[in-house]
């Protein structure tokens, strides 16, 4: 049987929208990747190695399990966000999507794929697979021999808490498990080149996948079936926790933003959001012929004489001119590379910005300026626009400002009809889609950014 049988016999192709998905994917037989990997072209390809299948993925379940990881990584936008010269960042990412699928799909024969491909002997291969008797219970998971009770490295304890949290109902973010192998490799951090990674790891980025590819595979990721019961990361949904970014700037395109700011605003270039203007102060003074106030006209007729006396002055002070704008600053997992330069950048036109920022990823999390400034991030890890047109509709925003890469879906009805009498503009991060927010953005820009120094 041929490779792209053997594959369309593996996934459930009436369940689950796979089949719009297989619609797009071109099927090749190549022994130019290691594993498995999805080409992001304008006609997307889905290379698969005959070679690692028969010997690693040769019955349907694992195969469809290696195809369901590598849609994972186009779907979180691995390949465009993050250094794919980084052996930590790749080795999280497969850590992360290796075990939300084991919880998916807890079944032996779909988990085969890495407990077979994986030692649990070795250190930190073993994080990339569950434990043995893992399907008996999860709430109790025992450890690996490479994280036995005779292992001693810096980090251990943290390394077994963290592996626990991982394969149980808990679940562990991307966060924790990044800042785990630091500690506990030391030097020893380019160990983690030596493991073996299912799918596409190259050295040079993917063009961004087309907004029908990832359509597609959202549609297969949210009609998937959940476990019984919740947990941290049971799907792109609260893969990644609280957090705080590091914020980042003073080389990103600060003129495009304060455009879009402007836009909004309803202020015209050049102009700025203060202006000096005369305005009314009323005063104390002791000049008669001032104004007596209700308390000192008793007074007076009490035969008391006030010492100092109310008089109205013509002042010139800041004015505020145009609207203040809502921020909804995208915070999902494919922003997680950049999210300290989108912070700083924000966070320079801030006399632009209502005083709570919408921080949104599949749900909208306000936080005010100051706790912007101390990079406080929280995010579900996955991204829905329906969060920022339901938010918006339900506080009547109507001058929003929504900063993203643009892979955020298609609102509902009720929330497109809303969106169209917002006026919305759009800041694009470098790699983005337009797709999906153009029919509601009335002016959007894309932002040149790039790290800068610490603010």
């Amino acid at each position: 049987m041929k490779l792209k049988d053997q594959l369309y016999n593996s996934l459930p192709a009436g369940k689950f929208a796979f089949g719009a998905l297989l619609r797009l994917l071109d099927v090749v037989e190549t022994t130019q990747v290691p594993t498995a990997a999805v080409e992001c072209r304008r006609l997307p390809r889905l290379l698969v190695n005959p070679d690692f299948v028969k010997v690693h993925a040769n019955t349907p379940d694992k195969l469809a399990m290696l195809v369901l990881h590598e849609l994972h990584h186009v779907l979180l936008g691995h390949t465009q966000r993050f250094d794919l010269n980084d052996p930590l960042e790749n080795f999280v990412f497969d850590c992360v999507i290796n075990a939300m699928l084991c919880r998916l799909l807890p079944n032996p024969e779909s988990i085969a794929l890495f407990t077979d491909y994986y030692s649990d002997e070795k250190f930190p291969e073993c994080f990339l697979r569950p434990p043995a008797e893992w399907n008996t219970d999860r709430d109790l998971v025992s450890l690996p021999p490479a994280l036995g009770s005779d292992l001693k490295f810096p980090g251990v304890v943290s390394a077994r808490e963290v592996y626990k949290a991982l394969y149980s109902f808990e679940g562990a973010s991307y966060e924790e498990i990044r800042q785990l192998f630091p500690k506990a490799l030391g030097r020893r951090l380019a160990l983690l080149e030596n493991v073996k990674l299912l799918g596409g790891h190259g050295d040079s980025p993917e063009p961004a996948a087309s907004a029908e590819l990832v359509g597609a595979i959202r549609e297969v990721i949210t009609q998937w079936p959940c476990p019984p019961e919740p947990f941290k990361g049971q799907s792109l949904d609260g893969l990644f926790g609280t957090s705080t970014v590091q914020i980042q700037g003073r080389r990103h395109d600060r003129q495009s933003l304060r455009r879009l700011f402007r836009s909004v605003a309803n202020l015209k270039d050049g102009s700025s959001q203060t202006v000096s203007g005369i305005e009314d102060r009323i005063i104390q003074s002791p000049i008669r012929g001032a104004r007596l106030t209700r308390k000192d006209l008793v007074g007076h007729l009490l035969g008391h004489q006030p010492l100092l006396l109310e008089s109205r002055i013509a002042q010139r002070v800041p004015v505020q001119q145009g609207s203040k704008v809502h921020v909804y600053l995208d915070v999902s997992g494919s922003i997680e590379g950049i999210k300290g330069v989108l912070y700083g950048a924000v966070l320079e036109h801030s006399e632009c910005v209502w005083p709570q920022i919408h921080l949104f990823s599949t749900e909208v999390a306000d936080v005010s300026l100051p706790q912007l400034r101390k990079g406080v991030c929280k995010t579900t890890g996955g991204t829905d626009i329906n969060c920022v047109f339901d938010h918006a509709r339900k506080n009547r925003v109507q001058r929003a400002l929504i900063v993203t890469d643009g892979w955020v879906g298609t609102p509902s009805k009720l929330n497109a009809d809303w969106a169209r009498q917002m006026k919305v503009a759009v800041a694009y991060t470098p790699s983005n889609c337009q797709h999906d927010l153009a029919p509601y953005a009335r002016h959007s820009a894309v932002l040149q950014l790039h790290s800068g120094v610490n603010q």
